[in-house]
């Protein structure tokens, strides 16, 4: 019968430590690409939608952020975005997402969707998103 080798405690925090490491830079790496993912299909093949602000708080670093709402095929996404000092709760602007994975999306504080439109289909909508010159 083979003898078993003792590790000595140094050993063992040694294989800890590589464990970690490795753990590490896998957990990393699909974070990592997992964001890439959201950015590729937002650059490649995108739509756009109306987005409502429905929070103002602040991130663990006590950055400003706003949180918003948007549907997407019967689906509602929340996301977040640096706050721009002016929107506000309830106000709706233009976000751009990801047709692919709805998810990877970008605010666009700088086109706020006036009350006349409703929703991301019929005359008024494209109306709008030809004056901002988006379609």
């Amino acid at each position: 019968m083979p003898e078993l080798e003792v590790l000595s405690t140094e050993r063992i925090l040694s294989l800890l430590k590589w464990a970690f490491a490795w753990t590490s830079l896998a957990l990393g790496g699909s974070v990592l690409l997992w964001g890439i993912y959201g950015e590729v299909n937002l650059w490649v093949k995108h739509s756009y939608t109306i987005a409502e602000v429905v929070e103002k708080r602040r991130s663990n670093k006590f950055e400003p952020l706003v949180d918003y709402t948007y549907s997407v095929q019967g689906s509602l996404y929340r996301s977040s975005q640096v706050w721009n000092g002016k929107a506000q709760i309830g106000e709706r602007y233009v976000v751009k997402y990801a047709v692919y994975a709805p998810y990877g999306n970008k605010l666009f504080y700088q086109y706020p969707v006036p009350d006349s439109v409703q929703q991301d289909t019929g005359p008024q909508w494209h109306q709008f998103m030809q004056a901002i010159l988006l379609y």
